[in-house]
């Protein structure tokens, strides 16, 4: 996977240290897991990547000196349940390349490479709610913010205990707790229709 800027590739062994100045990083780790990576994090990270789809873990470097510069990953959900033909997307970028349009460019690829597989219908990604350059690359890209849905109350009906009587009562069908300092953005595959349902 390549732009006119950056090459989007599997890691190597040779990343340890490049993917730890980013994923270890305070700063930038809450963009991608939340909390800053012990070398021991990073160091598993590298080695499962090998094992997994080439478009799960996914090394951001520059085109040219082949500098690691991001990372940015596809793959089952973080936040919640896996839902039916969705991703969730998560990046980190290293700090000196913030405000470099490298995010927007590298998660817009990433997404191109996504789709490519016909099972996936969408793509979601969580941002907190207060960082507005992780909101603002989302919206770049086309994703959009999708508000959570309140049910209705539903009447049902429900045997009486001891009789063959009927009544009806009212429940409300329950929504995935998502914590209010998180945003969910969401990306649908052109032609795609969306399948809600957990796995």
């Amino acid at each position: 996977m390549s732009t006119e800027r950056l090459i989007l590739r599997r890691f190597r062994e040779t990343d340890m240290d490049g993917a730890h100045a980013i994923l270890g990083d305070p700063a930038c780790a809450a963009y991608f897991d939340g909390t800053p990576a012990a070398w021991a994090d990073t160091v598993d990270l590298i080695e499962r990547a090998a094992h997994l789809d080439p478009v799960e873990e996914v090394a951001v470097c520059v085109r040219g000196s082949g500098e690691l510069i991001g990372v940015v990953r596809s793959g089952p959900f973080i936040h919640g349940e896996d839902e039916i033909g969705g991703r969730e997307l998560r990046w980190a970028v290293h700090r000196d390349y913030w405000g470099k349009g490298v995010a927007t460019e590298a998660v817009r690829t990433l997404i191109e490479e996504v789709f490519i597989d016909p099972s996936v219908t969408h793509v979601v990604a969580y941002c907190e709610r207060d960082h507005l350059r992780a909101r603002k690359v989302a919206e770049r890209i086309g994703m959009v913010e999708e508000k959570p849905i309140v049910a209705p109350p539903v009447p049902v009906a429900a045997e009486v205990f001891g009789t063959t009587g009927l009544e009806l009562r009212e429940i409300e069908i329950e929504e995935r707790p998502l914590s209010p300092t998180l945003v969910r953005y969401v990306h649908v595959r052109p032609g795609a229709r969306r399948v809600f349902q957990p796995t």
